[in-house]
This record gives C-alpha cells, structure tokens and sequence, in this order.
C-alpha cells in the first residue's frame, strides 16, 4: 500500500470514529439533560413542601422529647456527689 492510500484510509476511520463518538456524546448529553430537568423539578416541590415538612418534622420531634420512653432512655443523671473528670477536687 502506498503512503497516500494509507493516509487516505487513516482519515476516512478518524472521521467516522469521531462522527460516531459525537452521536453517543449527543445522546449521552441529551440524557444528562433530562436527569437534570427531572432533579430540578424535584428540588422545586421539594422547596414549595419544605416549610410544611419541617413544622411537621419539628413537632415529631417535640413529642417524642415529651414522651416517657424517651424520658426514661435519654434523661440526663443527676451527679450524687461524686467526683466527675470534669469537676475540681477542693
């Protein structure tokens, strides 16, 4: 085969491999795109729902602190006179 023959084929496979990696670039674009719609469509009615579920999340958690259960798992000890490693010995 001669040089310019060589060449010639060289060219024609680049520019058919760079035709078909920028069909799968467009389509793997075009695909990123919807995704990203979709998240922000998500994060929007996330923002609106916001307020709303955090009245709600805030109030949960106020009574289950009221709650004896909790109270009774979670209530801070009283210190008896003893000596803590925090506390200075006189």
């Amino acid at each position: 085969m001669s040089t310019l023959l060589q060449a010639d084929v060289f060219f024609f496979i680049a520019a058919l491999g760079t035709v078909a990696l920028s069909f799968l670039g467009a389509i793997a674009l075009w695909y990123l795109i919807k995704v990203l719609r979709s998240a922000h469509e998500l994060l929007e009615v996330l923002k609106k729902e916001g307020g709303a579920i955090g009245g709600k999340a805030e109030h949960l958690l106020q009574r289950v602190e009221e709650s004896m259960v909790f109270n009774f798992l979670f209530k801070q000890r009283k210190q008896h006179g003893h000596l803590t490693k925090n506390s200075k010995r006189s």
